[in-house]
């Protein structure tokens, strides 16, 4: 059960880096990082 509570915060982490650089290329209407 530790493990998948490692996964899900390693996957939640992530998922926070990929959506703050989709927000900050958000002006410029470019998907890619």
């Amino acid at each position: 059960m530790m493990n998948s509570r490692i996964f899900i915060t390693i996957v939640l982490s992530l998922y926070y880096r990929f959506d703050s650089c989709i927000r900050s290329r958000c002006s410029s209407r470019s998907l890619r990082c």
